[in-house]
């Protein structure tokens, strides 16, 4: 078995010694008192004997003897607020970051127009067909239809066939020529 080490046996004999002699000693007494306030409540005040020593009265006069005839009153205030339920704090107010407005959005570059006039005809119920040319091709096309590049045609005018490119939002004009234009 393993013995207990020489400091520890000293701490705990120490704490025996001391609770043998604090048995020993005489104990304080308890004395309760009621004393009445302004508003008729009683109110309690407790003392002990060591306290009581100090109050004035004769020397070796009996505990009862040397207290005061009236207690103090005790006033208390009335509670602002019950101290068993939750406080609830207001939420911290969160900072209210500027927003930014959204830049406008980016429209696509109209792709280079390479559109020329070749002709026109009107057909036997009266709609009007131009024949545009773009590198080596050829094609026909009247007011609402859209070429390969995206541009749409608008208006055909005496002078001029007008092209709109939807995704970018801009127009382009074919010049008729002069002598075209005439027949």
């Amino acid at each position: 078995m393993k013995t207990m080490r020489p400091s520890l046996v000293w701490v705990l004999g120490g704490t025996v010694v001391l609770t043998v002699a604090s048995s020993w000693l005489p104990k304080p007494a308890v004395v309760a008192g009621t004393a009445g306030d302004a508003a008729g409540h009683a109110t309690a005040a407790l003392t002990t004997a060591s306290q009581t020593t100090a109050a004035p009265g004769p020397v070796g006069a009996p505990a009862a003897a040397r207290l005061p005839a009236t207690l103090p009153a005790v006033l208390l205030e009335p509670a602002e607020a019950d101290p068993f339920t939750a406080v609830m704090l207001p939420a911290p107010a969160l900072p209210v970051a500027a927003i930014a407005p959204s830049p406008a959005p980016v429209l696509p570059a109209a792709p280079p127009m390479r559109y020329r006039y070749l002709g026109q005809m009107t057909d036997p119920a009266g709609q009007r067909w131009i024949y545009l040319g773009k590198d080596q091709q050829e094609m026909a096309a009247k007011v609402g239809s859209v070429l390969d590049d995206g541009y749409a045609v608008t208006a055909v005018e005496p002078g001029a066939v007008r092209l709109r490119h939807e995704a970018s939002r801009t127009d382009a004009i074919i010049e008729i020529p002069a002598v075209a234009a005439e027949q």
